[in-house]
């Protein structure tokens, strides 16, 4: 494990590889090696390495592709510290802003107003799961979270179970993976 000047332990990705259907990412942390091969769908590969296609096209599509398997490698990293977890939307009281099984990078912080967070239902159903709601700063007290869902309809939020005490908070939702876009 390598340390910087000042002694800080470091992370770093030691090695990056793209096969033909396969990325290779081989990060480092705390001495523990983690490899993750992500696999990438048939289709865009074939799309992407037809070879009928212009090649300069074929490198930015590329470049992309590794931006993308770059942020993914550091949100994996950062899983690695505590502060940063991934999870997958469930259901549609997110609509329009969050889809059924969009993934979401989560950072453990408090929120403010309007964020997106992630809780648990502990305490409050006999059945303990995790929800995606946004944030309500005003709505808010210093006993709990006031959280609802975009889609009013359907959403199961504090304007039924009422107000989430801290302990229930997950993280703050940062970033969709599935639409490519930072979240507030």
């Amino acid at each position: 494990m390598k340390k910087s000047k000042n002694g800080k332990k470091m992370l770093y990705i030691k090695k990056v590889a793209f096969f033909w259907k396969k990325s290779c990412i081989e990060i480092i942390f705390e001495k523990k090696t983690v490899i993750l091969f992500i696999e990438r769908k048939i289709n865009l590969c074939n799309f992407l390495f037809d070879k009928e296609r212009d090649f300069e096209m074929n490198k930015m599509k590329q470049i992309i592709i590794n931006s993308f398997l770059y942020i993914l490698a550091l949100a994996f990293i950062f899983a690695f510290a505590g502060k940063v977890k991934l999870a997958m939307v469930s259901g549609h009281s997110m609509d329009p802003t969050l889809n059924d099984g969009d993934f979401l990078i989560v950072y453990a912080k408090e929120p403010t107003d309007q964020d997106i967070v992630i809780l648990t239902t502990e305490g409050k159903e006999s059945k303990a799961e995790y929800i995606v709601k946004r944030y309500y700063e005003e709505k808010s007290d210093e006993t709990g979270y006031w959280v609802e869902g975009d889609n009013k309809n359907n959403s199961l939020d504090s304007r039924k179970l009422g107000t989430f005490n801290k302990d229930n908070l997950f993280g703050v939702a940062i970033f969709d993976i599935s639409q490519f876009k930072f979240l507030k």
